[in-house]
């Protein structure tokens, strides 16, 4: 215990009285803890024998009782006593050490600069309580992230982490952070116990620890239990952020939302949508849960589980709301930003958005990543590069983000460095063996090696082939002369009932010479506003229609320029 000593927290069993040659009995239930404590010169000098010195100078021992319900062995015989002098030798040498590391900890916490939460463990089974252990992470990273002093890896960069057993050091490197915090937490009924500690990836040293304990259902109170013990460490002019509610049974709601919407499958987020709602009815004024909302919606729609202008219209009037309870709210306007920019194709507006959640939290890995976005569709390439360079240095292991990061690779460094890129992607997050085989056969097709895409995408049947990698292995076909299987292909998509046909069923079209007809295509999917048209004016598929004054005209109805 920081400045008091030892104390022993291990479990207590209850088990049958013991008398074994007179060494251990067992004689009543009681707690003992033991606390070393600095005494005078003048006492040390009452514990010296006559021709002894000191082990430890200005040290004392100070056993203090209390009568509890838990077992206490009572030490009778020479050998528990040899264990006992024993240990009091480890924790006198323990204290010296504590001692060093506490003299070294504000010089470690002064120089930690990022961190990441890792998903807390449990002490008990693997999987036992994943859902509030990752509440709590996420809960933790919230509060954290509101720091700009500290750069904070965001939930999504760290769920990979929460069933798999890596080596702390070794997920801190992987996550590019100064240190990580780790913990496990302990549940007995609602009775929650949550040990941290806070360790540097540079040296492994332990530079901060504390027990914490609460309730299952009062994350709330031990989120501002955590943060007021550990913000001042790190930054001492750092002030506590407001909590958005003071309502712990909304914001366990809205805990349970994020927690879903994190893990990006449209199956979750749909789930995340309930507990969204539930958190605005026990709190109508919780700005946080409308956002959640917004992007909720917004984001199924852009996975198309909702019908598209029906589902951004929601969106946007979520996020307004959130706006409107809480106008200094990034993550409202990271929220609205990215409507404006995938459905609305408001650049300038979505740039505003955006621009305004970085000034509020430059912690806001979603505006970084978005922004990012947004430059490179109006054709600013080099800011287009630094917000994704920063998203990516804020968020290493986000999937989204090191997805759309293989562009960049791409049009910096060419499709050789890309490819390394997009192998070491493919082996971080374990792709399926199909899902490698799509994913280069797109490499391929995109970067003009039509023989190897064709060679990849030919060993998966065509129709266990995504509409995307069917698209790429028709224009490998068309490219390469067999245009009867790129037109057989082009036949499954025109019954594809998603309007995302009416962006890839022009790669084919292209590729087959058949201009007018990709144009038409074209037309119906901005009629229809499909979001995947935020890539037309830099898409290599689409490159041979530049020249064309139709694709001047297309431009022009997005709000682009030439």
């Amino acid at each position: 215990m920081p400045r008091r000593g030892y104390r022993f927290a291990g479990e207590v069993r209850n088990i049958e009285n013991i008398h074994r040659n007179g060494e251990i009995i067992i004689e009543r239930h009681a707690v003992s803890q033991t606390l070393i404590e600095e005494i005078s010169p003048t006492e040390n000098e009452e514990l010296k024998t006559e021709n002894e010195k000191p082990v430890l100078e200005n040290i004392k021992i100070v056993v203090k009782e209390e009568k509890t319900h838990s077992p206490q062995f009572s030490i009778l015989s020479s050998k528990a006593f040899a264990l006992a002098a024993g240990l009091l030798l480890v924790l006198t040498g323990g204290f010296a050490v504590w001692r060093y590391q506490n003299s070294r900890t504000k010089t470690s916490l002064s120089e930690t600069k990022s961190i990441a939460v890792l998903p807390l463990k449990s002490f008990a089974s693997k999987n036992e309580d994943e859902e509030l252990r990752l509440r709590i992470t996420d809960a933790l990273i919230t509060k954290l992230g509101n720091l700009s002093e500290i750069s904070v890896r965001p939930t999504s960069s760290v769920l990979r982490f929460a069933r798999e057993e890596s080596d702390t050091i070794e997920a801190g490197k992987k996550l590019e952070v100064d240190a990580v915090l780790d913990g496990r937490i302990q549940t007995e009924g609602e009775r929650l116990r949550v040990t941290l500690q806070l360790v540097s990836v540079r040296t492994g040293e332990q530079i901060w620890s504390e027990q914490f304990d609460g309730k299952t259902n009062e994350i709330l109170n031990l989120q501002d239990k955590i943060s007021v013990q550990l913000l001042p460490r790190l930054t001492p002019s750092a002030t506590l952020a407001k909590n958005p509610t003071a309502n712990p049974e909304a914001y366990e709601n809205y805990l349970k939302g994020r927690y879903l919407w994190n893990k990006r499958q449209a199956s979750e987020m749909k789930k995340a949508i309930p507990y969204f709602e539930q958190a605005i009815a026990l709190e109508p004024n919780f700005a946080p849960a409308y956002a959640g909302l917004a992007d909720a919606y917004s984001m199924l729609t852009n996975h198309e589980a909702f019908p598209t202008f029906e589902g951004y219209a929601k969106a946007k009037e979520m996020a307004q709301k959130a706006l409107a309870i809480d106008p200094n709210f990034s993550e409202g306007y990271s929220a609205l930003g990215w409507i404006l920019y995938e459905h609305e194709w408001n650049w300038a507006e979505a740039e505003k958005a955006f621009a305004r959640a970085i000034e509020l939290n430059p912690n806001n890995v979603e505006a970084h990543h978005w922004r990012g976005l947004n430059f490179h569709t109006i054709g600013k390439t080099e800011e287009y590069f630094a917000e994704m360079e920063k998203a990516r240095s804020l968020a290493p292991l986000t999937k989204p983000i090191a997805q759309n990061y293989y562009g960049v690779v791409r049009q910096k460094e060419g499709c050789e460095k890309a490819f390394e890129y997009l192998e070491k992607f493919i082996a971080l997050y374990q792709f399926s063996e199909e899902g490698r085989i799509e994913a280069s056969g797109y490499h391929y097709a995109e970067c003009g090696d039509y023989d190897k895409a064709i060679v990849m995408l030919e060993t998966i049947p065509h129709e266990k082939l995504d509409s995307k990698g069917q698209t790429e292995l028709a224009v490998a076909y068309a490219k390469t002369g067999r245009r009867k299987e790129a037109l057989e292909i082009l036949e499954r998509l025109k019954k594809h009932g998603s309007t995302m046909r009416f962006y890839l069923m022009p790669y084919i079209h292209v590729a087959l010479g058949d201009f007018d007809t990709a144009f038409a295509d074209l037309e119906k999917g901005i009629e229809a506003r499909d979001d995947r048209f935020t890539r037309l004016k830099h898409d290599d598929f689409l490159a041979p229609l530049r020249s064309d004054a139709r694709f001047k005209q297309l431009l022009k109805k997005m709000n682009l320029s030439e």
